[in-house]
């Protein structure tokens, strides 16, 4: 995502991991890290309909960021004024999850439905991908 966060909003992450582990790292693991997992494997499980069983996960989580480059938008001609200061002044919150059973790995997007402000304004002419 191509976000700004210099001036205000957070991005944190957290890695679950399962197997593998001593008698005594199994011990120290968390419920809620293998219930966290699980509830992504089986999240995997339904939306594919397979038997998937995720080893690791990377949640990252971006809470109230702004579009990038929200502090100098002025390089843009006048007749975007206004619409280039609402586009940057506004925030998103959303996830982003892999998750892998070391053979096959699952990428989950996730957001609030109708609560993403900004997903790029027409006069960015925005290209997704490589």
């Amino acid at each position: 995502a191509d976000v700004d966060n210099r001036v205000e909003g957070t991005v944190r992450y957290q890695v679950f991991t399962s197997g593998g582990e001593s008698v005594s790292d199994r011990q120290k693991k968390s419920t809620d890290e293998r219930n966290q997992l699980e509830n992504i494997s089986e999240y995997i499980r339904y939306s594919q309909g397979n038997n998937f069983i995720g080893k690791w996960a990377l949640l990252v989580e971006w809470s109230d960021v702004h579009p990038y480059d929200h502090l100098s938008f002025s390089h843009f001609p006048n007749e975007y004024e206004r619409e280039t200061a609402e586009f940057f002044n506004s925030t998103n919150t959303f996830q982003a999850i892999i998750i892998t059973d070391v053979f096959t790995t699952y990428v989950i997007y996730t957001y609030k439905c109708g609560e993403l402000e900004w997903t790029g304004p027409d006069f960015l002419h925005a290209v997704v991908g490589y």
